[in-house]
């Protein structure tokens, strides 16, 4: 039997201060796999990003630890980012990324890929 796999993709204006970008899922029972965060729209100088995931738009309800990483360049101008590899199952409809950055401001765009979990 084979596992279908969805992505879902939400964007937020990030400050120094948490923002929470929505990710809405297509099934209330998954298995969530790779999360990215990349920028786009950089302003200033930011180089590193803190943020975790939540079942919550406040962050209350964190399903994975605090996590800051050093922002990865790329050869697009303006663009950069960092990803991670979480696999928790997650019941709901909605999740939500929390970051913030070190300096600066930029368009975060997170996307999530996840299973269906029979």
């Amino acid at each position: 039997m084979s596992s279908l796999v969805r992505v879902s993709t939400g964007t937020e204006a990030l400050t120094q201060t948490y923002a929470a970008i929505a990710l809405a899922l297509a099934w209330t029972s998954s298995e969530l796999g790779l999360i990215t965060l990349g920028l786009t729209g950089v302003v200033g100088a930011p180089t590193k990003v803190t943020w975790y995931l939540s079942t919550d738009a406040a962050g209350d309800e964190p399903i994975t630890p605090v996590q800051t990483d050093t922002l990865v360049g790329s050869s697009l101008p303006g663009l950069s980012g960092v990803a991670r590899t979480i696999l928790v199952p997650f019941n709901g409809a909605t999740i939500y990324a929390h970051a913030l950055l070190d300096a600066g401001s930029a368009t975060g765009i997170a996307v999530l890929t996840y299973t269906q979990v029979a």
